[in-house]
Protein backbone atom coordinates (compact mmCIF):
# COMPACT_ATOMS: atom_id res chain seq x y z
CA UNK A 1 0.00 0.00 0.00
CA UNK A 2 1.63 3.49 -0.81
CA UNK A 3 1.57 6.18 1.57
CA UNK A 4 1.09 10.19 0.26
CA UNK A 5 2.56 12.76 2.20
CA UNK A 6 0.14 15.92 2.11
CA UNK A 7 1.53 18.77 1.03
CA UNK A 8 1.84 21.46 3.35
CA UNK A 9 -0.55 24.27 3.68
CA UNK A 10 0.72 27.99 3.19
CA UNK A 11 1.20 29.80 6.52
CA UNK A 12 0.33 32.63 6.89
CA UNK A 13 2.49 35.03 9.01
CA UNK A 14 0.97 38.48 9.35
CA UNK A 15 -2.43 39.79 7.89
CA UNK A 16 -2.48 43.45 7.78
CA UNK A 17 -6.17 43.03 6.52
CA UNK A 18 -7.31 43.08 2.89
CA UNK A 19 -8.54 46.28 0.17
CA UNK A 20 -11.42 47.81 1.92
CA UNK A 21 -12.29 49.32 -1.63
CA UNK A 22 -11.94 52.88 -0.71
CA UNK A 23 -8.43 54.43 -1.72
CA UNK A 24 -4.37 53.84 -1.25
CA UNK A 25 -1.54 56.17 -1.60
CA UNK A 26 0.75 56.27 -4.59
CA UNK A 27 4.02 54.40 -4.54
CA UNK A 28 6.55 55.68 -6.95
CA UNK A 29 6.72 58.88 -6.02
CA UNK A 30 7.11 58.02 -2.45
CA UNK A 31 8.42 55.14 -0.56
CA UNK A 32 5.11 54.03 1.24
CA UNK A 33 5.74 51.47 4.46
CA UNK A 34 3.42 49.87 6.82
CA UNK A 35 4.69 48.20 10.62
CA UNK A 36 4.08 44.66 11.38
CA UNK A 37 4.76 42.24 14.11
CA UNK A 38 5.98 39.21 15.27
CA UNK A 39 5.57 36.97 18.37
CA UNK A 40 7.97 34.46 17.49
CA UNK A 41 11.08 34.32 15.00
CA UNK A 42 9.42 33.54 11.00
CA UNK A 43 11.11 33.32 7.71
CA UNK A 44 9.23 35.66 4.85
CA UNK A 45 8.92 33.57 1.75
CA UNK A 46 5.76 36.13 0.37
CA UNK A 47 4.83 39.66 0.43
CA UNK A 48 1.08 39.80 -1.04
CA UNK A 49 -0.46 43.41 -1.70
CA UNK A 50 -3.24 45.02 -3.46
CA UNK A 51 -3.00 48.17 -5.66
CA UNK A 52 -4.30 50.07 -8.54
CA UNK A 53 -3.86 52.05 -11.33
CA UNK A 54 -5.76 55.70 -11.57
CA UNK A 55 -5.25 58.29 -14.09
CA UNK A 56 -4.95 58.16 -18.25
CA UNK A 57 -0.80 57.66 -18.00
CA UNK A 58 -0.80 55.78 -14.80
CA UNK A 59 1.82 53.08 -15.51
CA UNK A 60 3.12 50.01 -13.62
CA UNK A 61 6.60 49.60 -14.11
CA UNK A 62 6.91 45.42 -14.12
CA UNK A 63 9.06 45.56 -10.71
CA UNK A 64 8.30 45.79 -7.31
CA UNK A 65 11.19 46.41 -4.94
CA UNK A 66 10.38 46.16 -1.65
CA UNK A 67 12.48 46.70 1.94
CA UNK A 68 12.44 45.28 5.44
CA UNK A 69 13.18 47.90 8.34
CA UNK A 70 13.69 47.60 12.09
CA UNK A 71 10.83 49.72 14.70
CA UNK A 72 12.23 52.75 16.97
CA UNK A 73 9.50 54.45 18.40
CA UNK A 74 6.59 53.73 16.24
CA UNK A 75 8.89 54.85 12.95
CA UNK A 76 11.16 52.97 10.36
CA UNK A 77 14.67 52.73 11.29
CA UNK A 78 17.47 50.71 10.42
CA UNK A 79 17.69 48.12 7.06
CA UNK A 80 17.32 44.54 7.26
CA UNK A 81 17.02 42.96 3.54
CA UNK A 82 15.61 44.52 0.19
CA UNK A 83 14.76 43.01 -3.07
CA UNK A 84 13.23 44.04 -6.37
CA UNK A 85 12.08 42.51 -9.22
CA UNK A 86 9.76 41.67 -12.38
CA UNK A 87 6.29 40.85 -10.66
CA UNK A 88 3.14 40.23 -12.92
CA UNK A 89 0.03 40.98 -11.03
CA UNK A 90 -3.44 38.97 -10.82
CA UNK A 91 -6.11 41.52 -12.30
CA UNK A 92 -9.05 40.69 -9.90
CA UNK A 93 -11.79 43.07 -11.30
CA UNK A 94 -13.08 46.50 -11.16
CA UNK A 95 -13.14 48.58 -8.01
CA UNK A 96 -16.38 50.02 -6.67
CA UNK A 97 -15.46 53.56 -6.15
CA UNK A 98 -13.21 53.81 -9.00
CA UNK A 99 -12.85 52.69 -12.97
CA UNK A 100 -9.59 50.90 -11.77
CA UNK A 101 -8.86 47.34 -11.58
CA UNK A 102 -7.77 45.65 -8.35
CA UNK A 103 -4.23 44.25 -8.84
CA UNK A 104 -2.97 41.23 -6.41
CA UNK A 105 0.71 41.16 -6.56
CA UNK A 106 2.79 38.14 -4.90
CA UNK A 107 6.39 39.05 -4.68
CA UNK A 108 8.57 36.77 -3.61
CA UNK A 109 11.33 37.49 -1.40
CA UNK A 110 14.10 34.64 -1.18
CA UNK A 111 13.59 34.21 3.03
CA UNK A 112 13.89 36.98 5.19
CA UNK A 113 14.32 35.27 8.69
CA UNK A 114 13.14 37.59 11.04
CA UNK A 115 13.22 37.24 15.10
CA UNK A 116 10.10 38.29 17.28
CA UNK A 117 9.37 42.03 17.40
CA UNK A 118 7.93 44.90 14.96
CA UNK A 119 9.05 45.83 11.72
CA UNK A 120 8.20 48.47 8.71
CA UNK A 121 7.53 46.85 5.02
CA UNK A 122 8.47 49.14 2.45
CA UNK A 123 6.57 48.64 -0.88
CA UNK A 124 7.93 51.02 -3.88
CA UNK A 125 6.78 50.69 -7.83
CA UNK A 126 10.29 50.18 -9.72
CA UNK A 127 13.43 50.86 -8.56
CA UNK A 128 14.11 53.05 -5.35
CA UNK A 129 16.28 55.18 -7.29
CA UNK A 130 15.54 55.69 -11.14
CA UNK A 131 11.54 55.34 -10.63
CA UNK A 132 10.49 58.47 -8.78
CA UNK A 133 8.26 60.42 -10.74
CA UNK A 134 4.49 60.17 -10.19
CA UNK A 135 2.86 56.98 -12.24
CA UNK A 136 -0.45 56.78 -10.16
CA UNK A 137 -0.10 53.71 -9.01
CA UNK A 138 -1.57 53.05 -5.69
CA UNK A 139 -1.14 50.87 -2.67
CA UNK A 140 -4.91 49.90 -1.53
CA UNK A 141 -5.50 51.01 1.95
CA UNK A 142 -6.75 47.95 4.80
CA UNK A 143 -9.96 47.14 6.06
CA UNK A 144 -7.73 46.87 9.51
CA UNK A 145 -7.41 49.83 11.40
CA UNK A 146 -4.67 49.90 14.04
CA UNK A 147 -3.40 46.98 13.55
CA UNK A 148 -0.66 46.57 15.92
CA UNK A 149 2.20 47.44 17.21
CA UNK A 150 -0.13 50.88 16.42
CA UNK A 151 1.97 52.84 14.24
CA UNK A 152 0.20 54.75 11.56
CA UNK A 153 1.93 53.80 8.26
CA UNK A 154 4.32 56.52 6.32
CA UNK A 155 4.84 57.66 3.46
CA UNK A 156 8.82 59.18 2.50
CA UNK A 157 9.19 62.20 -0.27
CA UNK A 158 11.22 61.09 -2.37
CA UNK A 159 12.12 64.63 -4.34
CA UNK A 160 12.51 68.26 -2.19
CA UNK A 161 14.72 69.05 0.70
CA UNK A 162 12.57 68.06 3.47
CA UNK A 163 12.78 64.43 3.53
CA UNK A 164 11.29 62.68 6.81
CA UNK A 165 8.97 59.93 7.50
CA UNK A 166 5.51 61.33 7.36
CA UNK A 167 2.62 59.49 9.16
CA UNK A 168 -0.33 58.57 6.93
CA UNK A 169 -3.68 58.30 8.26
CA UNK A 170 -4.76 54.48 7.29
CA UNK A 171 -3.29 50.86 7.28
CA UNK A 172 -2.38 49.53 3.62
CA UNK A 173 -3.57 46.15 2.91
CA UNK A 174 -0.97 43.12 2.68
CA UNK A 175 0.12 39.75 4.06
CA UNK A 176 2.91 38.12 4.98
CA UNK A 177 3.57 34.27 3.86
CA UNK A 178 5.70 31.74 4.83
CA UNK A 179 5.44 29.88 1.59
CA UNK A 180 6.54 30.75 -2.23
CA UNK A 181 2.62 30.34 -3.24
CA UNK A 182 4.05 28.61 -6.57
CA UNK A 183 2.50 24.57 -6.72
CA UNK A 184 5.12 21.76 -5.47
CA UNK A 185 5.76 19.34 -8.50
CA UNK A 186 2.77 17.41 -9.24
CA UNK A 187 0.64 19.57 -7.29
CA UNK A 188 -2.50 21.92 -7.52
CA UNK A 189 -1.76 25.14 -8.53
CA UNK A 190 -2.16 27.98 -5.35
CA UNK A 191 -5.90 29.48 -4.90
CA UNK A 192 -6.70 32.85 -6.15
CA UNK A 193 -6.41 36.32 -3.93
CA UNK A 194 -7.92 37.76 -0.96
CA UNK A 195 -12.00 38.84 -1.05
CA UNK A 196 -12.34 42.57 -1.50
CA UNK A 197 -14.30 43.29 1.77
CA UNK A 198 -14.60 46.17 4.96
CA UNK A 199 -15.55 49.65 5.07
CA UNK A 200 -12.93 52.72 4.97
CA UNK A 201 -12.37 56.33 5.45
CA UNK A 202 -11.39 57.67 1.58
CA UNK A 203 -8.57 59.09 0.49
CA UNK A 204 -7.90 61.60 -1.76
CA UNK A 205 -4.74 60.54 -3.96
CA UNK A 206 -7.17 57.97 -5.62
CA UNK A 207 -8.74 59.07 -8.68
CA UNK A 208 -10.27 57.36 -12.05
CA UNK A 209 -7.86 55.59 -14.74
CA UNK A 210 -8.11 51.02 -15.63
CA UNK A 211 -5.96 48.81 -16.29
CA UNK A 212 -6.38 46.69 -18.39
CA UNK A 213 -4.56 43.41 -18.47
CA UNK A 214 -6.00 40.13 -17.60
CA UNK A 215 -4.88 37.60 -15.03
CA UNK A 216 -1.65 36.16 -14.80
CA UNK A 217 0.50 33.81 -12.94
CA UNK A 218 2.82 35.78 -10.64
CA UNK A 219 6.15 35.90 -11.32
CA UNK A 220 9.09 35.32 -8.72
CA UNK A 221 10.60 38.69 -8.02
CA UNK A 222 14.70 38.91 -8.02
CA UNK A 223 16.09 38.86 -4.42
CA UNK A 224 18.82 41.50 -3.54
CA UNK A 225 20.23 40.23 -0.45
CA UNK A 226 23.63 40.19 -1.11
CA UNK A 227 26.55 42.84 0.10
CA UNK A 228 25.61 44.49 -3.33
CA UNK A 229 22.13 44.77 -2.21
CA UNK A 230 22.44 45.40 1.65
CA UNK A 231 25.10 48.42 0.11
CA UNK A 232 22.11 49.58 -1.78
CA UNK A 233 19.93 49.25 1.28
CA UNK A 234 22.16 51.57 3.33
CA UNK A 235 22.59 54.55 0.91
CA UNK A 236 19.20 54.70 0.31
CA UNK A 237 18.51 54.97 4.33
CA UNK A 238 21.58 57.26 4.16
CA UNK A 239 20.18 59.34 1.95
CA UNK A 240 16.87 59.19 2.50
CA UNK A 241 16.79 59.40 6.42
CA UNK A 242 15.79 55.73 6.70
CA UNK A 243 16.49 55.73 10.47
CA UNK A 244 14.90 57.52 13.74
CA UNK A 245 12.77 60.03 12.85
CA UNK A 246 9.85 62.23 14.54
Amino acid sequence: MLAFAAPAKAALLYDNGSPNNSGGYEMTRWLVADNFSFANPATVQRIRFWAFLSGTNASYSGEIHWMFLTNSSNNPEDPIAQGGGPVTPVNQGALAFNNSDQLQFDVLTGGVSLGAGNYWLVLHNGDFYTNTAYSGMFWQTSSIIGQTPGAESRYFPLFGTIQTWNVYGADFAFQLYDDTGLPAAGGDPPSGGGDDDGNGGDDGNSGGGNNGPGAEVPEPSTALLGAGGMALLAAIARARAARKLS
